[in-house]
């Protein structure tokens, strides 16, 4: 497995190009989470719940979304390399402009 890893890692050195990462996380349930007890075992109030996926290997565009409690929570990395900032801020408008 690691040398499938070191001659992907070549190629994107090489040609310079590397694809986007789109994920969906998943929707967090609060039955998966609760009920938790806190350290003085009182149950803890949940308000949120934020995965940080790991960043991709520079460089990139990564963007991962998940939901929890009706909120959805999009996370994006990005490091300049084979997209221009200008592309990305293009794509993020297009986002924006279909969020409610």
């Amino acid at each position: 497995m690691v040398h499938i890893f070191y001659a992907m890692m070549q190629g994107y050195e090489t040609t310079g190009q590397k694809n986007p990462v789109f994920s969906f996380i998943g929707i967090f349930r609060e039955e998966d989470f609760l009920p938790l007890a806190g350290t003085d075992a009182r149950p803890l109030c949940l308000c949120d719940v934020c995965l940080f996926p790991c960043i991709c290997w520079p460089y990139g565009f990564l963007m991962c979304l998940s939901t929890f409690r009706d909120a959805m929570t999009i996370v994006a990395a990005y490091e300049e390399g084979p997209y221009s900032r200008e592309t990305v801020e293009r794509f993020l408008n297009y986002m924006d402009g279909y969020l409610p």
